[in-house]
């Protein structure tokens, strides 16, 4: 069986929720240690994502949505 669902934060409170939650997780984590270990990013370049997390959260039409699907397999009896 396949499904799926969104999960969306698009009031006030849920971007203030997500959008706090991540611009402290891109700073301050085990997250943005590898992201700079890994040289994907660089400090500053964190600074500034979470900075534009934070303005997300701020704007009174801040939109995020993303797709869930699920899978569910059954092993068939012997």
């Amino acid at each position: 069986m396949v499904t799926s669902s969104t999960t969306t934060y698009a009031d006030a409170a849920r971007r203030e929720l997500w959008g706090a939650m991540w611009a402290v997780r891109v700073t301050d984590s085990d997250f943005a240690d590898h992201a700079v270990e890994g040289g994907f990013a660089m400090r500053s370049d964190l600074v500034a994502i979470s900075a534009a997390f934070r303005r997300w959260a701020d704007h009174p039409s801040g939109f995020w949505a993303w797709l869930n699907g699920e899978v569910v397999a059954v092993k068939p009896p012997a």
